[in-house]
């Protein structure tokens, strides 16, 4: 575990420091090394009141959303990836709650038929039509 050393706004991203390593023969380890850790919004995965049989039924009961969204293909994207977004397809829509920088990891209902079920995709899958943020 490393010192929080501040946080990105907006990405939402904490930064974590290392302490240093001092080797005086060293001018690299002048320099702190830093890593990102992915920050994971509040997702309402356990929620019971939504429709197996659709997935924009699931996506609104996981965003709290309450408004009309449509189907899933008229949805245009909006946003770039991150944890907590629409993830769209042709005709179908997820969660995005996990992702690295080659993968994609998603909930979603109706893929398998009135059932819900995670996935994992390669980021750049050309069935992947973009990525929406709910505007609430």
């Amino acid at each position: 575990m490393g010192l929080l050393v501040g946080i990105m706004t907006g990405a939402g991203i904490p930064i974590y420091a290392k302490a240093p390593v001092l080797n005086p023969d060293s001018y690299s380890s002048q320099f702190l090394e830093a890593r990102t850790i992915h920050y994971i919004p509040s997702l309402n995965l356990e929620m019971t009141d939504y429709d197996p049989c659709s997935c924009i039924s699931f996506v609104k009961s996981v965003l709290n959303f309450k408004g009309v969204f449509g189907n899933a293909e008229d949805l245009i994207p909006n946003t770039d990836i991150a944890v907590g977004v629409v993830i769209l397809f042709k005709d179908h829509a997820g969660i995005v709650t996990d992702l690295n920088s080659k993968t994609v990891s998603f909930e979603e209902a109706n893929y398998l038929k009135c059932k819900r079920s995670s996935r994992t995709l390669p980021r750049n899958d050309p069935k992947i039509k973009g990525y929406y943020k709910v505007i609430h």
